[in-house]
């Protein structure tokens, strides 16, 4: 609260009221710093009397894989600590502060220096998506591997002037290159119905699901006869079993089956 602004202007290099440090902070907070604060100060994430009401029970325990309760291990002696390395209380919290404070200074190195420049690449897909194709339903990102859920929800969001995100404004498919290679293949993955969530908003076709290659090839071709649209270019790599994401050998390819994928 105190120092977080000044902290992250320091890190960038940017002037303390510049809008980047807000939207680095407020992704710092949200991220890391609400979730160890609550921990610290016994505050659920979820309502517990609702939990029970609607009965409610973890699938797994997994208290203890947490940030906290390393840092709590940590602060406890250590009997495979080398001979005559301190284990008093001061010793062992100093280790657990550099531990936390190294987690802290990887989340921001990578909230600087991948999570924002993405916010402008996923901006600007997002906007022109309609020259992607008319529906508005896909976009296409220039690389791969770069964090875009997260910013793509936001924009849906910010289109739709609610929390609640309009149907109009929903993306299903987003397609990117494997690799910057050329002549990489290309990935259509399908978005998720919420950030959190694994039941994708569309699924890729059944038929496609769990078929790979010349195979995948043949079964598009057939339905393509079948139904009189457009061929799918040769070339298909896979579909997912679950048809949350596909593959072909080419950005043309991939587009032809998001858009098959829309019908």
């Amino acid at each position: 609260m105190h120092f977080g602004r000044a902290i992250i202007a320091q890190h960038t290099s940017l002037p303390l009221d510049h809008e980047d440090v807000t939207l680095l902070y407020e992704k710092l907070y949200t991220d890391f710093i609400e979730a160890v604060d609550a921990n610290d100060n016994g505050v659920s994430a979820y309502d517990p009397a609702a939990i029970s009401a609607a009965s409610i029970e973890k699938r797994f325990k997994d208290g203890g894989i947490t940030i906290a309760s390393v840092v709590g291990d940590m602060n406890n002696p250590d009997p495979t600590c080398p001979p005559g390395e301190p284990q008093d209380e001061d010793s062992l919290f100093a280790r657990a502060s550099t531990f936390i404070g190294n987690v802290f200074a990887r989340k921001l190195h990578h909230a600087a220096s991948s999570w924002l420049p993405a916010r402008t690449t996923i901006g600007g897909a997002y906007r022109s998506r309609r020259d992607v194709h008319a529906s508005g339903r896909i976009i296409v990102l220039p690389q791969g591997g770069m964090p875009w859920k997260e910013h793509l929800y936001n924009f849906e969001k910010e289109a739709s002037g609610s929390i609640e995100i309009s149907a109009d404004d929903q993306v299903y498919y987003v397609l990117y290159p494997e690799s910057a290679t050329e002549g990489s293949k290309w990935r259509v993955q399908c978005v998720s119905e919420n950030e959190g969530s694994f039941v994708s908003r569309k699924p890729l076709p059944e038929a496609w699901r769990g078929v790979r290659d010349a195979d995948l090839d043949g079964v598009m071709a057939a339905e393509a006869e079948k139904s009189g649209k457009p061929k799918v270019p040769e070339g298909a790599v896979f579909v997912h079993a679950s048809g949350f994401i596909g593959g072909h050998q080419t950005k043309e390819g991939a587009l032809a089956m998001a858009i098959r994928g829309l019908e």
